[in-house]
């Protein structure tokens, strides 16, 4: 009896693994734009996404985990290359994230929502997970609208993060006192476009 016991719940165990289908994010055609405001100035980027997957069941989202390659920011608002240029490299050294240290930052999606009566276009979908930047993981939540046609999966997201809670201060009105002119907004706004395929 025990034996016929272990047979079934093995088939059941199978059975569900088997519901699970991997999309794997296309890098090169993924799209990861950032945003950094100040008063009177805004800057405007983008960034690459190194790796990722999305765990599928019955056409649903279940959980995902993504790699962002933090060496791969450029500014998209600058036409002057040095200027540009300097402004990456303020981002990439030690006043804003480290990159020498902590080449990647990474998403795990740990849990997915459904959003009830979701409107076409809109996201269908409230995401909770963990981001982990510098080296700091901080809990996330945000709306996506992710569509799954066959063996293809494209997901679209809009949000903001606090880049204090990732120890990222460097002219933070919140935690120094400096003139609001010079400070520079906590947020950080992000517009991502992810493009996947069935493994």
């Amino acid at each position: 009896m025990k034996h016929f016991f272990s047979i079934i719940l093995m088939a059941i165990s199978v059975a569900t693994f088997a519901q699970i289908k991997t999309f794997n994010a296309d890098v090169n055609t993924t799209s990861i734009a950032w945003t950094g405001k100040k008063i009177g100035l805004e800057n405007k980027g983008l960034i690459k996404l190194k790796s990722g997957y999305f765990g599928v069941k019955n056409g649903a989202i279940e959980f995902g985990k993504f790699v962002i390659d933090m060496n791969s920011m450029t500014c998209t608002n600058i036409s002057d290359a040095d200027k540009c240029s300097r402004l990456i490299n303020h981002l990439k050294n030690d006043d804003f994230f480290s990159v020498e240290k902590f080449a990647t930052a990474e998403l795990h999606i740990t849990k997915v929502e459904p959003i009830s009566n979701a409107a076409k276009g809109q996201p269908n979908y409230t995401f909770h997970g963990n981001l982990k930047i510098k080296g700091k993981t901080n809990p996330i939540q945000f709306p996506a609208l992710v569509e799954v046609n066959g063996n293809t999966l494209k997901g679209n997201a809009k949000f903001s993060i606090d880049r204090t809670k990732w120890g990222v201060n460097f002219n933070s009105g919140t935690v120094f006192s400096i003139l609001a002119e010079k400070a520079i907004s906590d947020n950080i706004d992000f517009e991502v476009a992810v493009n996947a395929n069935l493994k």
